[in-house]
């Protein structure tokens, strides 16, 4: 075999494949979904900007959905129906705690069990009942469930509601000085 082919060989066996790329998948609320909060206005949430970050080595699935809180996002499967196309090395981008807020005993739906994880609540919605976990809790376990598939998960800092909205300025941000104390 003449020196000109042996080389040709040696590059052909020894260029890597091309890898497809990293796929960076977003869960969170309105403010990070496609759409913004569907309420007529026309908002994108920050999600879908994010591609415009990243050259063609990563691809954007943004799952956001409008309206959802950590509870909300689990109970409808969402969490699971990302976990199903992750692949390991992926990214998965946590952000909740908008609509994670409020009183159980009017539910919602989306409103949280107050606590710093190891709590439950029950609650009866839509004619089911359910047991409300706390919302570390639920960002631990989407955690736990993205990186058992070999993702990377990134827990965003929750986006406050409108402090200002009533005329006078309330920080009422209490319910996430949880993820403090648990290392979340």
């Amino acid at each position: 075999m003449g020196l000109k082919r042996l080389w040709w060989l040696l590059v052909l066996t020894t260029t890597a494949a091309p890898t497809a790329p990293t796929t960076i998948h977003l869960c969170g609320d309105s403010t990070m979904a496609k759409g913004g909060g569907g309420s007529g206005i026309p908002t994108e949430g920050w999600g879908e900007y994010l591609k415009y970050s990243f050259g063609s080595d990563y691809v954007v699935h943004n799952a956001a959905i409008g309206g959802r809180s950590a509870r909300s996002f689990t109970r409808e499967g969402r969490f699971t129906e990302v976990a199903n196309v992750v692949k390991p090395g992926d990214w998965v981008v946590i952000e909740f705690g908008h609509n994670d807020g409020g009183s159980l005993s009017n539910d919602n739906g989306r409103t949280d069990c107050p606590g710093d994880g190891a709590q439950t609540c029950q609650t009866t919605y839509n004619g089911v009942k359910e047991t409300v976990l706390t919302y570390p809790a639920y960002y631990k376990n989407a955690a736990k469930l993205f990186l058992d598939k070999g993702a990377k998960v990134i827990l965003n800092s929750p986006t406050p509601n409108n402090v200002c909205e009533s005329g006078t300025c309330v920080d009422d941000s209490s319910r996430f000085d949880v993820l403090k104390a648990c290392g979340c």
